[in-house]
């Protein structure tokens, strides 16, 4: 029989990104088709398989288990990974598991592996299982937004997509994506070209690590910026940085047009701010690093009113914590995340991630953006927004988990809610009285190159996970 980690590094081998998903999506029906179970797989690319309840089990309501196809892909700026055709590049130490310079996977092929190795279990005794494997979890749970729950008739889901262990999730915030777009006036280059590089922060998923005040790449050249523009008389040429919506981004690259370069001036300047941002940050962003050199190869610089344009949104959108919860402890309620930025031929975009687990909140913060880029002359396209998933304090499955997790350990599970976003939201609105909790193990630094996961925890849940199973079916 499979351990979790064997199956795990089967979906290692196997590309899925966000929008990347199919190739593992087709692999899971070949793997139900193999082992004789009924399965569908729909436009989405999202698969049910559903297992009859073992020989055994007494009561045989069905249970659905959940957890996404997709995976964050994010690497460092010196890696050459390819997350389309490449492999992971995982490799174990001292009972961890890691990569070299790009995401794990862990979330959520969590999830999979135990998926998986349930479905084909002879040792397990469980009620009717149905094992939903969701697509575009990433980037706005769109598979669980498109998935048909008709066919579904557990009433009971356990998400797979949480932790750590030893923690039971009850609720997580809802959300939704806003796009910022400011035209360029392009004009020719005067002046000398400079290139900065900000690089070395620690990142994060923007919903679990935004209370860690962490430093955003864009945010702080955006003040580099703000120096640039108005006490050396710069103008924009070049904006990149962040990768996805839902993590804090970790490096930014801008490049300026000034009257006069001198490399070492301009590197003893940079040096300054980057001892500022070290105290500001203190031990939060040891390796942070600003590099500068001369840029060759552009003729366009941006007018002093696209840069000024550009500069204030950085300057004034609001970022990170924007309010916590007044009743539990240290769980953040709304957030902003100024993930991305890109520049285009005809316009620079802002992408800017918002949650909250509060509707109103949320609603409040977008219409504040909106606002702002009316201000500024910008444009504003709001995205589909994701409902909260609301703690609901009287639970059957809730008390299951918890009875077994004491028998077991002697201990109580935490009882938490999470600023993540989780389909459990969806699935709930989509059928009101699923029973909803969600598990997970140990593992860490999601969204980022160096994400990790805790074997022994891994296995140690998958255990606790069967005998939840087993109560359910007794």
């Amino acid at each position: 029989m499979k351990s979790c980690l064997d199956y795990f590094k089967e979906i290692c081998t196997i590309p899925h990104g966000s929008g990347n998903e199919k190739a593992l999506s087709d692999y899971v029906c070949q793997y139900a088709k193999r082992l004789n179970l009924d399965y569908f797989q729909d436009e989405y690319s999202n698969v049910i398989i559903k297992k009859p309840a073992t020989k055994g089990a007494v009561k045989t309501d069905a249970v659905i288990l959940q957890g996404h196809l997709d995976m964050v892909c994010e690497k460092l700026g010196t890696c050459e990974h390819n997350f389309e055709t490449d492999p992971i590049p995982y490799y174990i130490e001292d009972g961890i598991m890691r990569t070299k310079g790009t995401t794990l996977g862990a979330d959520d092929g969590i999830a999979i592996s135990y998926m998986l190795r349930l479905l084909e279990a002879t040792d397990v005794i469980h009620p009717d299982l149905e094992c939903v494997f969701t697509t575009g979890e990433e980037v706005g749970l769109c598979g669980a937004v498109g998935l048909d729950m008709n066919g579904l008739k557990g009433r009971h889901l356990i998400n797979l997509d949480a932790g750590p262990e030893g923690c039971m999730l009850v609720g997580s915030a809802g959300g939704g994506g806003v796009l910022i777009s400011c035209p360029i006036q392009w004009q020719p280059v005067t002046g000398q070209l400079m290139r900065l590089q900000i690089s070395g922060l620690q990142g994060g998923h923007s919903g679990s690590e935004i209370d860690k005040e962490r430093a955003n790449s864009i945010v702080l050249a955006g003040r580099l910026l703000n120096d640039l523009v108005y006490n050396k008389d710069a103008n924009l040429v070049y904006l990149c940085g962040g990768n996805k919506d839902n993590a804090i981004p970790r490096e930014c690259e801008l490049v300026v047009a000034i009257s006069d370069f001198d490399l070492d001036a301009y590197e003893e300047w940079a040096q300054d701010w980057l001892d500022i941002f070290k105290k500001e940050y203190g031990e939060t962003e040891l390796t942070m690093v600003i590099d500068i050199e001369e840029a060759v190869g552009y003729e366009k610089m941006m007018s002093n009113k696209t840069t000024k344009q550009v500069l204030n949104w950085i300057r004034l959108c609001p970022t990170g914590v924007i309010k916590k919860n007044l009743h539990l402890d240290d769980l953040v309620e709304t957030s902003l995340n100024l993930a991305v930025v890109n520049t285009k031929e005809d316009d620079l975009e802002f992408r800017v991630s918002v949650r909250s687990s509060i509707l109103s909140q949320q609603e409040d913060l977008i219409s504040k953006l909106v606002l702002l880029a009316d201000i500024l002359g910008l444009n504003c396209e709001v995205s589909e927004t994701y409902p909260a998933w609301e703690y609901s304090p009287h639970s059957f499955l809730q008390d299951i988990c918890q009875s077994v997790y004491q028998k077991r350990t002697g201990k109580s599970l935490k009882v938490m809610a999470v600023h993540g976003g989780l389909e459990c939201g969806i699935f709930k609105l989509k059928v009101p009285e699923l029973d909803i909790v969600a598990l997970g193990c140990n593992s860490g630094d999601i969204h980022t190159p160096e994400e990790w996961l805790d074997l022994e925890s891994f296995e140690r849940v998958y255990d606790y996970l069967t005998h939840v199973l087993k109560a359910l079916a007794q």
